[in-house]
């Protein structure tokens, strides 16, 4: 999935925090039309920035990225590193698990060999 140019994981969960929760501060919604906003983004599918897969973020979510980016600095958005790390670690294990269940069943598994993705 990625290449050698593409930034880190944690700078693209930053941006798609960014991208998801930007427009937002960029055009306040009205007074009292916050948890529309949010229920209307909670619906949407995003591309997940290491997978590539569609997910959908929860109201609760969202709204905890909305209030870090208006309150903090610019690195608010970015994961910490030890939830990059956990994820990094949760994904090895996966692909661990998936390799072993294949060869003890006697399947072939498929790489594929640009992303070496299981």
């Amino acid at each position: 999935m990625s290449t050698d140019t593409d930034p880190p994981g944690r700078d693209r969960w930053a941006r798609l925090r960014f991208a998801i929760v930007g427009p937002l501060l960029a055009a306040p919604p009205p007074e009292g039309q916050l948890k529309a906003a949010l229920d209307a983004l909670a619906v949407k599918g995003w591309r997940h920035p290491i997978t590539g897969f569609e997910v959908a973020f929860g109201v609760s979510t969202l709204e905890r990225w909305y209030y870090a980016a208006q309150t903090r600095t610019a690195n608010a958005l970015s994961p910490s590193i030890s939830s990059t790390k956990a994820f990094a670690t949760s994904e090895r294990a996966y692909g661990s698990r998936r390799l072993h269940k294949v060869l003890l069943e006697g399947g072939m598994l498929l790489v594929d060999i640009a992303s070496g993705a299981l």
